[in-house]
């Protein structure tokens, strides 16, 4: 049931919605420091979000980001009792078309299967469909920091050169009539065979 406060001061009826009803619309935001062992030891899932302002290298990498990243990841241990995290991250942004140079939404959106490991001799033996990740916490050691986890699984999700799609960029309908009239750079080549 939603609770609305109603506003006459404008002299007719509008409804805002109480504070309480948008938390409940909102999903809860991430902690950004977390103890990986112990979520994995219960098989622990979060979901929520963390804020695309506090994420100053993908800040860095796009034009601009919109509210929060959204992730759902599952912490869990495998039966040698390695850490492992798997879920979604996603997050709206716009970058510029590296064809066109005008601004574009793009969905970054990067499907997580990682297995935490204590040091580097620990990688050669695991599966290949999870990505290794180096860290101290798979030892119980220090905290794992949330925060920039999520923020580098966005970064890897970035396209390196990313484009509107053929018929929404502008420079490709510039550029449609000059591939049409261009000529082969192997026309000289051509005319020299037929003689």
């Amino acid at each position: 049931m939603s609770v609305f406060l109603v506003n006459f001061a404008a002299g007719f009826l509008t409804a805002t919605p109480t504070v309480a009803t948008l938390a409940r619309l909102m999903p809860p935001e991430l902690p950004p420091f977390i103890d990986l062992l112990r979520l994995a030891a219960v098989n622990e899932t979060l979901k929520g979000g963390l804020q695309a302002d506090s994420m100053n290298r993908l800040k860095d990498a796009v034009k601009h980001t919109d509210g929060m990243a959204q992730a759902v990841l599952r912490f869990f241990q495998d039966e040698a009792a390695a850490v492992h995290v798997r879920g979604t991250v996603r997050l709206c942004v716009e970058v510029l078309c590296q064809r066109c140079l005008l601004p574009m939404r793009l969905e970054l959106a990067s499907a997580v299967a990682v297995m935490i490991v204590g040091d580097e001799a620990d990688i050669p033996h695991h599966q290949a469909e999870v990505e290794p990740l180096v860290h101290d916490s798979a030892h119980g050691g220090e905290h794992f920091y949330l925060a920039e986890f999520v923020e580098d699984e966005l970064l890897l999700a970035l396209p390196v050169a990313p484009v509107h799609t053929a018929p929404r960029c502008t420079a490709t309908q510039v550029m449609q009539p000059h591939r049409a009239t261009a000529a082969s750079p192997f026309a000289v080549l051509q005319d020299l065979l037929k003689r």
